[in-house]
């Protein structure tokens, strides 16, 4: 307190205070620079909980301190000091008395703290209201990470819509890369490229269709777990598939005519026993 600079306050609003009124706290004086916001309430150690609580400060200056104040607790208060700080600076508006009513009946009990952890009322509505926003918040953003999720689902769809089955569209587009792959005696690094990317599009389109989830964006390892949901004992053959696919789509350059064969007739064969639910051995 010995620091604290003593400034010329009064109360004003301070009449037939109830439990929650918002009264001010004038304070004129002279400082080399103002008070830098927010502002700490400092009180004497003996104070209750919520005796006085600043709510804000409304005007601050290096001669004028006019500060928002409530109680949350009715009865007469004398406070020896009251004080605003910045953690610099501290303003001592001396002497503060005021008298709060209850807006309880005479013989009605007040609200006390409670709860597990001994919280004040005024403390367990905010608490409640920030937990109900933020259950709002929480679920209003899945539903509308569903409706994304959703449409998106049903845009892929469409866009690769086809009167043939989802296992006839992949079989007809993996024999026709076949076919022109087995024709061909060499392919260059960008023909290598464009049949390995035509054969993965193709066999995202079939589970697209097939399983009903969207699998153009999903990476290739989320893909096999969502096939190993449905026939597990196929997993280990499409991690094997994955790793060389992988090696392939990476290195182009290093993939021979005889390698693009292979991978295109695993990937038919893949999808065959998967349509067939049959074991991958």
């Amino acid at each position: 307190m010995s620091d604290a600079i003593l400034w010329n306050c009064q109360l004003e609003d301070n009449q037939n205070l109830t439990v929650g009124s918002v009264f001010r706290l004038s304070c004129q004086g002279n400082l080399e620079a103002k008070l830098q916001e927010p502002l700490q309430l400092v009180l004497p150690k003996e104070t209750p909980a919520h005796a006085l609580v600043l709510l804000n400060a409304k005007e601050v200056t290096e001669k004028t301190l006019v500060a928002e104040l409530t109680s949350y607790r009715a009865g007469k208060f004398d406070f020896p000091f009251v004080q605003f700080s910045d953690g610099e600076t501290t303003i001592d508006a001396g002497k503060v008395s005021f008298e709060v009513q209850s807006v309880l009946q005479k013989d009605s009990k007040p609200i006390g703290p409670f709860g597990p952890f001994g919280l004040d009322f005024p403390q367990i509505l905010i608490y409640a209201a920030i937990g109900a926003g933020a259950f709002v918040l929480l679920v209003l953003s899945l539903a509308f990470w569903r409706h994304r999720k959703k449409k998106a689902l049903e845009s892929a769809l469409e866009r690769y819509h086809s009167r043939k089955s989802p296992f006839l569209q992949f079989e007809s587009t993996l024999r026709g890369l076949l076919q022109r792959a087995r024709w061909k005696k060499q392919m260059d690094v960008e023909e290598i490229k464009e049949y390995i990317e035509d054969s993965e599009e193709a066999l995202r389109v079939y589970f697209l269709r097939m399983l009903k989830i969207q699998t153009m964006d999903m990476s290739l390892r989320a893909l096999r777990k969502e096939i190993t949901k449905r026939e597990p004992s196929s997993e280990k053959n499409w991690i094997r598939w994955i790793k060389e696919f992988r090696l392939m789509r990476a290195q182009p350059q290093k993939v021979d005519l005889p390698s693009l064969i292979e991978i295109l007739d695993q990937s038919r064969e893949l999808i065959s026993k998967f349509e067939n639910k049959g074991k991958v051995s």
